[in-house]
This record gives structure tokens, sequence and C-alpha cells, in this order.
């Protein structure tokens, strides 16, 4: 599944890039239908925005496919295509509730969804290393613990939030995202519906 939402990710930043090149369409007029904004909400926008990317910065796709492979493989293994399509779904739904509630600025990307895999991520597998290439005084590849690793970006959300440098970025949504996997993920642990093992936050409680 998490390569059917890369591709699909993928194919809609491309159809973009095509109608504007072939003149049949609008890249912008596209991201603007798809995207999420409390003045003017339509219920699918809570998932339509999660397949849209700036058409000026790939880069934002880019990082968000990233992000959707390193901590999707591993739930989707856990929880199931389906299962894992809804938590994603659902996650990213629940980012962009948080966004429109702090703010009318229109939101699109698949930050939020992602940030509630890694939130997920972090209740299932909070021991897991992630390999991290260092271009930073010393250049190689490193093995980090991934609660060090999700720590640092939750901690630059927060302090983005609270103090916002860069008005394009949706911390509240990313914030949101990290809160509702991880909340949801103990959730699913603790009714057995996922089966718990001696890897998850809560054999570590």
């Amino acid at each position: 599944m998490v390569e059917v939402l890369i591709v699909l990710n993928m194919l809609i930043y491309l159809f973009g890039l095509a109608s504007d090149v072939l003149g049949v369409g609008s890249f912008e007029a596209m991201t603007q239908w798809m995207q999420l904004s409390r003045g003017d909400f339509n219920v699918f926008s809570l998932f339509t925005y999660q397949f849209a990317h700036s058409p000026s910065d790939i880069l934002h796709l880019v990082f968000n496919m990233l992000g959707l492979w390193i901590f999707g493989v591993a739930l989707n293994d856990r929880l199931g295509h389906m299962s894992f399509l809804a938590f994603y779904l659902i996650g990213g739904a629940v980012a962009g509730g948080a966004h429109m509630m702090e703010t009318a600025a229109p939101v699109i990307g698949a930050s939020g969804s992602v940030c509630a895999l890694i939130g997920g991520f972090i209740a299932l597998f909070p021991r897991s290393k992630i390999r991290l290439l260092i271009l930073f005084f010393i250049i190689g590849i490193f093995e980090i613990g991934s609660l060090w690793v999700v720590g640092f970006y939750v901690f630059i959300d927060f302090v983005g939030w609270v103090a916002p440098s860069d008005s394009s970025v949706a911390y509240i949504a990313h914030l949101a995202g990290y809160l509702y996997g991880f909340l949801l993920a103990i959730v699913l642990l603790a009714t057995r519906v996922i089966r718990s093992d001696d890897f998850d936050v809560l054999f570590l409680l």
C-alpha cells in the first residue's frame, strides 16, 4: 500500500506538470481545488489535500514521499494494507482538521499524514534505529535511535508552532498528526487489535 500511495502522489504531481506544459489545464488551479481551507470547506478536501503538493517546490513532494517510505513500510506490515490505508488517510484528516481550527490559511501536502505514521511508528517500534546520511562536519551514514530522530522533529515543529518563522509550514497539522498516530497505536495495542510484542512502547512501560 505504501508503494501505491507514493505512485499516486507522484502521478498527481506529474499530471499537474503535464497540464501546464500541454496547456490543457492549470497545476495551480488543480492544487486550489484539492487544498483544504476553512473558507471553502468540503468534506472531500480533508482527503484530497493530502495528495496535493506545491507546484513550485518539488522537494515538498520528495521529502513527504521519503517519510512515507521510511515510516510507512513497517506500519503497513504490522497493520495490513487496508488498516494502514485507513490509519494514513484518517491521520491526514485529523491533521487537516487541527490546521483549520487554528487558521483560515489553506493547506496542502502529505505532511500531516506522514506525521501520523511517525507517531504510530514510534509507538510500535520505539527501540528501532534509523539510518541517516550526515553531511555536516562528519560525513557518513549513521544509525540513530528512532526516539531521538522523532523527538528532534517533534521539538522543531513545536518550536515552529510556538514561535513561527515560516508561515508556509503547517506546524499544528504536524503536531496533531504525531499525537493522533501515537495515541491510536497505543489504543490498538491496549485493545489487542494489534498484538503487542517486546518491541512496542507498551512492553517498555
